[in-house]
Protein backbone atom coordinates (compact mmCIF):
# COMPACT_ATOMS: atom_id res chain seq x y z
CA UNK A 1 0.00 0.00 0.00
CA UNK A 2 0.92 3.42 -0.51
CA UNK A 3 -0.01 7.09 0.43
CA UNK A 4 -1.38 9.13 -2.64
CA UNK A 5 -2.70 12.37 -0.02
CA UNK A 6 -4.47 12.52 2.89
CA UNK A 7 -8.86 13.04 3.33
CA UNK A 8 -9.93 15.45 5.39
CA UNK A 9 -13.56 16.61 3.59
CA UNK A 10 -16.53 14.70 2.72
CA UNK A 11 -17.19 13.23 6.19
CA UNK A 12 -20.58 13.27 8.00
CA UNK A 13 -20.35 13.43 11.62
CA UNK A 14 -21.70 9.97 11.47
CA UNK A 15 -18.23 8.96 9.64
CA UNK A 16 -16.16 10.56 12.16
CA UNK A 17 -17.75 8.63 15.24
CA UNK A 18 -17.41 5.43 13.11
CA UNK A 19 -13.75 6.13 11.73
CA UNK A 20 -12.44 7.27 15.11
CA UNK A 21 -14.33 3.66 17.12
CA UNK A 22 -12.86 1.29 14.31
CA UNK A 23 -9.59 3.28 13.33
CA UNK A 24 -8.52 3.10 17.06
CA UNK A 25 -8.60 -0.86 16.82
CA UNK A 26 -6.14 -0.35 13.66
CA UNK A 27 -3.18 1.60 14.85
CA UNK A 28 0.00 0.07 13.38
CA UNK A 29 2.16 2.93 14.61
CA UNK A 30 2.64 6.29 14.97
CA UNK A 31 5.15 9.42 14.53
CA UNK A 32 4.86 12.52 16.20
CA UNK A 33 0.99 13.76 15.43
CA UNK A 34 0.67 11.19 12.33
CA UNK A 35 -1.22 7.79 13.21
CA UNK A 36 -0.38 4.93 10.70
CA UNK A 37 -3.66 2.35 10.10
CA UNK A 38 -3.25 -1.26 9.06
CA UNK A 39 -4.86 -1.70 5.95
CA UNK A 40 -8.71 -2.56 7.18
CA UNK A 41 -10.83 -0.42 5.25
CA UNK A 42 -11.89 1.07 2.07
CA UNK A 43 -13.52 4.56 1.29
CA UNK A 44 -14.28 5.73 -2.03
CA UNK A 45 -12.54 9.18 -1.94
CA UNK A 46 -12.97 11.60 -5.37
CA UNK A 47 -10.78 14.09 -6.06
CA UNK A 48 -10.45 16.97 -8.64
CA UNK A 49 -6.98 15.91 -10.34
CA UNK A 50 -4.42 12.92 -9.91
CA UNK A 51 -0.74 14.73 -10.36
CA UNK A 52 2.70 13.21 -10.77
CA UNK A 53 5.35 15.09 -8.96
CA UNK A 54 9.23 14.78 -10.53
CA UNK A 55 9.97 11.68 -8.62
CA UNK A 56 6.96 9.89 -10.42
CA UNK A 57 5.06 9.85 -7.01
CA UNK A 58 0.95 10.20 -7.37
CA UNK A 59 -1.04 12.72 -5.73
CA UNK A 60 -4.78 13.48 -5.34
CA UNK A 61 -5.28 16.97 -5.49
CA UNK A 62 -8.38 18.39 -3.51
CA UNK A 63 -9.57 14.78 -2.29
CA UNK A 64 -12.93 14.30 -0.46
CA UNK A 65 -14.80 11.42 0.98
CA UNK A 66 -17.47 9.92 -1.01
CA UNK A 67 -18.44 6.49 1.12
CA UNK A 68 -17.00 4.43 3.30
CA UNK A 69 -17.30 0.55 1.54
CA UNK A 70 -18.31 -2.01 3.83
CA UNK A 71 -18.71 -4.32 1.06
CA UNK A 72 -15.18 -4.10 0.24
CA UNK A 73 -12.12 -5.76 1.75
CA UNK A 74 -8.44 -3.82 1.53
CA UNK A 75 -7.65 -6.33 -0.76
CA UNK A 76 -10.27 -4.86 -3.42
CA UNK A 77 -8.98 -1.51 -3.85
CA UNK A 78 -7.70 0.03 -6.15
CA UNK A 79 -4.06 -0.41 -7.49
CA UNK A 80 -1.24 2.25 -8.77
CA UNK A 81 -1.51 1.11 -11.94
CA UNK A 82 -5.65 2.12 -11.75
CA UNK A 83 -5.00 5.41 -10.67
CA UNK A 84 -2.41 6.14 -13.15
CA UNK A 85 -4.88 5.12 -16.13
CA UNK A 86 -7.48 7.42 -14.32
CA UNK A 87 -4.94 10.29 -14.35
Amino acid sequence: YVSVGKVGTGFSDWDLDYLTTELRKNVDHFEGDNYYFLPRMVLTVRSDLISTDAKGNLGLRFPRCVSIRHDKFASDADTLTSLQEMA
